[in-house]
């Protein structure tokens, strides 16, 4: 073990380096660096009634590690000390001295530390982040790495210009919510907790600014919209107006299905006649089919399409 002491240009940098705190000497062990460190104010502030004391109760060592130096993993070890708070009527008799830019209560690592460890494991995820994070000397499981990406906060979006609104279901059938996306980039703005003009009105006089909104033909964005952002055009977004223009076809060619079976029969048979002159085939007129059975007429469309096919083959088999 080698051990350094640092001077007063080396205090200096090490203060600079390290905010809060003073570096004694620095440690080399096999592990790593130990740098002894102290607070070097005289007094603290209380957390639960902001009194200033200088009184000292106990001590007590800290051990959590920093970033790495040099590519050595840096533990700090942290004598720290709790006060008596001065005032009769705080609930706390005691309490210890806070590092708010260096360290958080009861953390294991510096908050710079932790960080970097989030960015981490933001740009390699679990496994792959951790053994990213053995090479660089800052070891975290991979764990770990995803509890810090769990709980990193997202940068709020801005306002986008166009709008996107619809709904989807956080359980299909029971519970629906309200997804804003960019209609520009198509990322994901915001979720909604429901589907209701309130709420949809409310998170638009929110974020000003939007000129253009495209949703479906419900009215109850249509009524959202309005209340929240009156000066924005409203439009119908194009997969919605071909769903609904595909809904519309289906239902027309539900109400002619056989017709239109009989036809394209007629028009296959027609084919083969003029391909193969001398056949005899000849076309079959679609009263000559064989009509399905009465059940079959209250049956859903898919299995009604089904049934017929069945019936196709029975007549050609005959």
């Amino acid at each position: 073990m080698r051990t350094f002491v640092p001077d007063h240009r080396s205090v200096t940098l090490f203060a600079e380096l390290i905010p809060d705190v003073t570096v004694t000497e620095v440690e080399r062990t096999p592990v790593g660096l130990v740098l002894p460190a102290f607070v070097p104010t005289a007094s603290a502030t209380c957390p639960h009634c902001g009194t200033v004391s200088t009184r000292v109760h106990s001590y007590y060592t800290r051990r959590p590690y920093d970033l790495p130096i040099s590519g050595q993993p840096a533990l700090l070890l942290l004598q720290l000390r709790r006060f008596r708070c001065l005032a009769a009527t705080c609930p706390a008799a005691t309490f210890s001295e806070r590092l708010p830019t260096l360290l958080a209560p009861a953390a294991q690592r510096t908050l710079r530390l932790n960080a970097a460890l989030r960015d981490l494991a933001l740009a390699f995820g679990g496994q792959a982040g951790a053994r990213q994070s053995a090479r660089t000397a800052m070891t975290a499981s991979g764990d770990t790495l995803l509890r810090r990406a769990h709980t990193a906060a997202l940068p709020a979006p801005a306002t986008p210009r166009l709008l996107g609104i619809d709904d989807f279901a956080f359980h299909k059938g029971q519970v629906y919510g309200t997804i804003l996306t960019d209609g520009e980039t198509h990322a994901v703005v915001d979720l909604l907790p429901d589907r209701t003009a309130e709420t949809a009105a409310a998170w638009l006089k929110e974020h000003p600014g939007i000129e253009v909104v495209t949703r479906d033909r419900a009215g109850e964005y249509a009524r959202g919209v309005r209340a929240g952002a009156p000066e924005a055009v409203q439009v119908a977004d194009r997969f919605h107006l071909i769903k609904n223009a595909g809904e519309v076809l289906e239902r027309v060619v539900q109400r002619h299905h056989q017709g239109l079976g009989s036809a394209a029969k007629a028009v296959d048979q027609e084919r083969v006649a003029r391909a193969l002159p001398g056949s005899s085939l000849s076309v079959v007129a679609p009263e000559q089919h064989a009509a399905p059975s009465p059940p079959s007429r209250q049956l859903p469309y898919a299995r009604q399409r089904r049934f017929a096919q069945y019936q196709d083959v029975i007549v050609k088999c005959q």
